[in-house]
C-alpha cells in the first residue's frame, strides 16, 4: 500500500468488510492505513456479516444476492458519496 501512496494520496475511499462479525475490527485497522496515505475515507461503509451458510465447502459465496441483497442502502449510500466526492474533486 505505501507504494502506491503517491497515487492514492487525496482520493476517496470506503471499505466493503464481511465475516461472522461483520469485519469490524478489521475496518478499523484498515482506516487506520487510509488516513495515514491521506486518503478521504467516506463516513459510509459496509459491514457484512457472513456465516458458513453463506459459502459453499471451497470458501465462495452461494448466493451474493442473498448475502448482500439486504444491504442495498448501504451500497447505494457508498456509491452516492463516491460519486460526489469524485465529481466534486475532478
Amino acid at each position: 500500500m505505501d507504494f502506491l501512496y503517491s497515487e492514492w494520496q487525496g482520493k476517496p475511499a470506503s471499505l466493503v468488510t464481511w465475516s461472522i462479525t461483520g469485519g469490524a475490527r478489521g475496518a478499523a485497522q484498515l482506516y487506520q492505513v487510509l488516513h495515514s496515505l491521506h486518503m478521504r475515507p467516506l463516513r459510509a461503509h459496509l459491514q457484512a456479516p457472513l456465516t458458513e451458510k453463506d459459502v459453499d465447502p471451497t470458501r465462495q459465496l452461494i448466493n451474493p444476492e442473498r448475502t448482500f441483497g439486504s444491504h442495498r442502502v448501504e451500497l447505494r449510500t457508498i456509491d452516492t458519496e463516491l460519486t460526489t466526492m469524485l465529481t466534486n474533486h475532478y
